[in-house]
């Protein structure tokens, strides 16, 4: 199998954290505020030709099995040299 000029392959992560509350710390005088923070949701996308997704399926498919959602086909570039 060989790629088109046209083929192209955009890899995506979107890590996210919610905050879980304040609390301070401190004493009378120099008395902080602080944020507690939930773990850290991390969510990988793969925008691709179906060509593209197909060979990294055979040579690579535990990336493909990684990301958040299954893949879906994205139409190609229009190249003209």
């Amino acid at each position: 199998k060989t790629l088109t000029p046209d083929s192209f392959a955009v890899d995506l992560s979107i890590a996210s954290v919610e905050s879980k509350g304040t609390f301070t710390e401190g004493g009378f005088f120099s008395k902080q505020t602080m944020q507690r923070w939930a773990e850290t949701d991390e969510r990988k996308y793969l925008f691709a030709p179906h060509r593209v997704i197909q060979m990294l399926y055979t040579k690579v498919p535990e990336i493909i099995s990684d990301l958040m959602k299954p893949p879906f086909e994205v139409s190609p570039l229009n190249y003209q040299p």
